[in-house]
């Protein structure tokens, strides 16, 4: 298991975040949780797990149009895979 931080972008686009600034890539706060089971004995084999809160700043619409708001905003990402060795064996 293992906990992590640290920085991240967000790329936000398409018609549900065009009111939202700003445009493009933002900075994130990077919050990580995750790990690592083995499937076979010796440990050649994982099955991996990661979530991951990427914590931002976005405007919102708060009522008309020209009415916006700075609120934080998370997306969250989890990922689940299976890790094996491609040249020799993991130690």
């Amino acid at each position: 298991m293992h906990v992590s931080s640290g920085l991240g972008l967000i790329g936000r686009s398409g018609k549900v975040w065009q009111d939202t600034k700003p445009k493009g890539i933002s900075p994130a706060w990077v919050v990580g949780f995750g790990g690592n089971a083995r499937l076979t004995p010796r440990g050649g084999i994982e099955f991996r797990f990661e979530l991951e809160d990427y914590v931002s700043q976005a405007q919102f619409n708060v009522g008309l149009p020209t009415q916006t708001r700075a609120l934080l905003h998370h997306d969250l990402v989890w990922s689940l895979g299976i890790s094996f060795p491609i040249l020799g064996r993991w130690k």
